[in-house]
């Protein structure tokens, strides 16, 4: 799952963009802060491209959570 995702720019500005490869299935997607508090989500389905836009966050590092109906995978991002 996680090695049909691709994730870019890593480290981001703001907009970071999600290619999902050959994944289609509902998916929800939640960012992390390094204290495990929720900053963003969204939920997606059967979609080839993401633009996530985050800016209001701070920088740091943060943790991407993509959760499918049967599968799941975590991205460490770094927010510029």
């Amino acid at each position: 799952f996680s090695e049909e995702i691709n994730l870019f720019p890593n480290p981001t500005k703001g907009n970071l963009f999600i290619i999902m490869g050959s994944v289609q299935e509902e998916l929800n997607l939640e960012l992390y802060n390094n204290l495990g508090q929720k900053v963003w989500e969204t939920e997606q389905e059967n979609v080839q491209e993401i633009e996530a836009i985050f800016p209001d966050i701070n920088k740091g590092i943060y943790y991407l959570h993509i959760h499918g109906q049967k599968s799941k995978a975590v991205f460490k991002i770094l927010k510029e």
